[in-house]
């Protein structure tokens, strides 16, 4: 009586195999809230992580990765969700629409407080090489995961589109008066 009680909505033993996939995201939009640490920020096709406190209350986070360690792709990943989260914070949660109830703003702001919190600290941790040196060591042996195998023969294709510009090259409001062919065409 009087005890608190927990559940866990992606880590119990019957949760459908949501230990892998299944993070603070998934919570807040299946559930509403932002759950507290630890917390699990998962991206599919990438990387993914657990934050947790190392004393209940303390603010000092560990981070551990889900998985694989980050590769160069998953790092240049996390500083774009940061950068977004830039941009959102100075757009978006700047002058939030009336339209949205002051609830949801909140709602909105801390889950902007935890993604940026988030992956701070996953690109802080991600190129840190504190595992493997030692500062009375001269020499620092770098995981091999850190980096792509580049002896992987991957096939590129380079004559992919960048981006559909036909749209912005048809310039309907001008009438052409001349045409001729040059030799770069």
């Amino acid at each position: 009586a009087g005890e608190e009680l927990y559940t866990s909505y992606n880590m119990c033993e019957d949760c459908g195999g949501r230990r892998d996939v299944y993070g603070t995201p998934e919570i807040l939009r299946d559930y509403g809230f932002i759950e507290q640490y630890p917390q699990r920020w998962i991206f599919p096709e990438a990387i993914g992580f657990q934050i947790d406190e190392k004393k209940e209350g303390s603010g000092i986070l560990s981070l551990s990765w889900i998985g694989n360690q980050p590769n160069v792709q998953d790092y240049e990943g996390l500083r774009d969700v940061k950068e977004g989260m830039k941009i959102v914070a100075k757009t978006l949660l700047k002058n939030p629409s009336g339209d949205i109830p002051p609830n949801e703003i909140a709602t909105i702001r801390q889950f902007h407080e935890a993604i940026t919190k988030a992956t701070d600290l996953a690109i802080k941790v991600a190129y840190t090489d504190d595992e493997a040196c030692d500062a009375d060591d001269d020499v620092c042996v770098v995981p091999s995961t850190r980096y792509d195998d580049l002896s992987d023969n991957k096939k590129l294709d380079y004559n992919v589109d960048v981006c559909d510009i036909d749209a912005y090259m048809e310039f309907e409001e001008y009438d052409d008066i001349d045409e001729f062919k040059t030799q770069y065409r």
